[in-house]
């Protein structure tokens, strides 16, 4: 015997429906045409009943849904109240556990605590989404972008189906996502929405902040980069929180770098290089010597420079730390980098052949390869004093003025 459906259960039904049945539709495989509207509601309902269902409408006849489901091989079973309760407990403790240096998401418990809910939820289609929102957060955080993209479809697809205190890191993760995709207009959206859904449940998520600062910096949008840590930094200030206080330093420090505020950058980049000390977490700590060694590198101290590198590396083998050596040092052929971005500016800094270098720049601009932050300066820098030595001023103008 079919059981009653909930309001809210006939809502996200019609939007898994209307999902599914374009995709279908639009995978243009065989028998295809019979997933448009017109075909798909034929014996079941009327297209504008069809329509109505999955832009959110509530039809009363809850047998339609069945067999619309049945058409697509969805299921809708009712799950135990007590495993609801459990998946509910591990996707809310993300708020948490982000926000807490001391907390840490344990990467194997989520995976198998995954796979036990796909069984639980496998004839259920709405938990079954809920699951890949889970499964494509717990991807995010251990970095494994590739499996993050193939639940990404499913996701965005759906997003009307998934519960409010969800959205937060949904929306926030889905926007993390993008900012590594350098979509950053996209990741803006996204951690904007999150925000709000935020801001509307009365819920802390205060990370985030960091995360869109950090976006708006690589736009170049300083003021709201700077509005945005200052409310985190506030937040953190004067708590446990050490990793979290290292990121927000270190944004604040790349900041100033980019702005040419040297001093203030070497300022927040101390405080970086004190907090990843502290947590004893000698990469970071090395990345911040890296970064404050340019901000001597810019003020032609090329001394404090070389000192701060050779530092840098005696922790980690911090590619970029070994670019900017290389740099200093004029040399040639030592060294071949893994990273495209620092092999098409160790290219920009060594040709011997002041006519290659704006070739190797239109190069550069044309590469479909992440560019960090960082390097970005420096090629900017190159540049403006490639520009200047042979008295192009209208291009070094231009490039001063981008962003």
């Amino acid at each position: 015997m079919k059981r009653r459906l909930t309001d809210k259960e006939k809502e996200q039904l019609g939007y898994i429906i209307h999902y599914y049945r374009n995709a279908y539709f639009h995978d243009k495989n065989e028998g295809y045409e019979h997933y448009k509207q017109v075909d798909f509601s034929k014996q079941i309902c009327s297209q504008a009943q069809l329509s109505r269902l999955e832009h959110g409408e509530i039809l009363k006849d809850f047998d339609i849904y069945y067999a619309l489901l049945s058409k697509l091989s969805l299921k809708i079973d009712k799950i135990q109240s007590k495993i609801v309760t459990e998946f509910d407990v591990y996707f809310t403790n993300i708020l948490k556990y982000q926000n807490d240096d001391h907390l840490m998401i344990n990467y194997n418990q989520y995976i198998l605590a995954i796979n036990k809910f796909q069984n639980e939820f496998r004839y259920n289609i709405i938990y079954t989404h809920y699951t890949y929102a889970l499964e494509f957060i717990i991807y995010m955080i251990n970095e494994e972008y590739e499996e993050a993209g193939e639940l990404l479809e499913y996701i965005e697809g759906t997003l009307e189906v998934y519960p409010k205190t969800y959205m937060i890191v949904i929306l926030q993760y889905i926007g993390r996502y993008y900012e590594f995709r350098q979509d950053h207009d996209q990741a803006i959206k996204y951690y904007l929405s999150s925000i709000e859904y935020m801001m509307d449940l009365n819920k802390e998520n205060p990370v985030i902040f960091i995360d869109i600062a950090y976006t708006y910096l690589k736009q170049g949008q300083g003021l709201k980069a700077i509005s945005y840590l200052n409310q985190c930094h506030s937040i953190f200030e004067n708590t446990h929180n050490l990793q979290l206080l290292e990121r927000i330093h270190k944004i604040y420090g790349m900041l100033y770098l980019k702005n040419a505020y040297y001093d203030e950058s070497r300022q927040h980049f101390r405080s970086a290089i004190k907090y990843s000390a502290r947590s004893n977490e000698m990469n970071k700590l090395s990345k911040n010597m890296y970064f404050m060694a340019l901000s001597y590198y810019f003020q032609d101290n090329i001394d404090r420079t070389k000192q701060l590198i050779n530092k840098c590396l005696e922790h980690y083998n911090f590619e970029r730390a070994i670019l900017l050596k290389s740099i200093i040092e004029k040399k040639r052929n030592t060294h071949i980098f893994n990273s495209t971005g620092c092999d098409l500016v160790y290219k920009l800094y060594t040709t011997p052949d002041d006519h290659d270098v704006e070739s190797i720049y239109k190069m550069i601009k044309k590469a479909d390869t992440i560019i960090n932050e960082d390097l970005n300066l420096l090629i900017k820098y190159r540049m403006l004093n490639f520009y200047k030595k042979h008295k192009k001023y209208k291009k070094a103008l231009r490039l001063v003025e981008s962003k």
